[in-house]
């Protein structure tokens, strides 16, 4: 989990012990990390689309692509002063996308809006009529972001455990394989490279989760029933396009991977220095044992 996702769940669980949200923490332990470089294209995406319709958004319609990446995320936004936000997202009994804000412990509810819909339908948090604006435009642009992260390039995996002889001294003090809290990478729209390294099989991974895309059919001449016929934000032009569900990979007798995703944009590097620490406290430790127990269960082990 990202530090930022970290510090909230600790301060919702002193300020609120009973609530629901802590729940949606253990089993969202794979944080996104949105780069401000990320953010910002998202907003210009956003204010081109807006900017060809109605300015009272009558004509403006959510992305298509605009779908979680499973039912409960959260996502670490970077802004350009540097401050980070925490946004804890899940989709609706109804198919909607809910977007809520963390901030010092404390939930807001943002709004809730359906992919490939119109901006009129978007429901947002009870308030006055100029921050119920403001909160509109956070829902419209969480949209776009999250539309821009389902472009399916995995390309890198870096551990986030601390060194090969901490890990050791933690397998043998536990007598289990390490939790580890992997960040993993890929470049929205390029080439996509093996994620699985030598062992394409399978045989011997660790117990992980993988993320849910929108992907582009290769035979565009003989797509399946389920395919979806969309453009390609940026280029204008129109592929057929299939969506991959989220799902949990690989046995827990190899470890269990807990992922904190960070897409890139071409030419931007990796944010280093925000990695939990690898010695573990025991709140630390109380989170990764409730993530890997979730994530047990959600893979049908537990």
């Amino acid at each position: 989990m990202h530090p930022a996702a970290f510090e909230e769940y600790l301060a919702h669980k002193a300020r609120f012990p009973g609530s629901a949200w802590i729940g949606f923490f253990h089993r969202s332990a794979q944080t996104i990390l949105v780069s401000k470089e990320i953010v910002a294209a998202a907003e210009q995406l956003a204010l081109s689309v807006a900017g060809k319709g109605m300015p009272d958004g009558s004509d403006w319609y959510f992305p298509v692509l605009a779908t979680p990446p499973a039912e409960e995320v959260i996502l670490v936004t970077e802004f350009a002063t540097g401050s980070l936000g925490v946004w804890p997202i899940r989709i609706t009994q109804k198919n909607g996308v809910e977007v809520n804000h963390f901030k010092r412990g404390c939930r807001s509810f943002i709004g809730c809006f359906r992919a490939g819909e119109s901006f009129s339908s978007v429901k947002v948090a009870d308030t006055s009529d100029d921050k119920t604006i403001r909160l509109g435009q956070t829902v419209w642009k969480m949209a776009f972001i999250l539309s821009l992260l389902n472009e399916p390039r995995l390309i890198r995996k870096g551990s986030q455990q601390g060194s090969g002889s901490v890990r050791r001294r933690f397998e043998r003090a536990m007598n289990r394989p390490s939790a580890g809290w992997t960040r993993v990478s890929w470049r929205p729209g390029s080439v996509a490279e093996s994620a699985h390294g030598g062992d394409a099989t399978g045989d011997r991974m660790p117990l992980h989760w993988c993320r849910g895309h929108w992907r582009r059919i290769k035979n565009q001449t003989k797509p399946h029933e389920n395919a979806v016929w969309l453009q390609q934000q940026g280029s204008g032009s129109w592929y057929w396009y299939e969506r991959v569900s989220d799902c949990w990979k690989g046995h827990p007798d190899f470890g269990v991977k807990l992922h904190h995703l960070e897409p890139l944009l071409n030419g931007e590097k990796p944010i280093v220095g925000r990695e939990l620490p690898s010695a573990a406290s025991a709140a630390r430790k109380a989170m990764t044992d409730a993530a890997c127990r979730s994530a047990l269960m959600a893979a049908g082990f537990a």
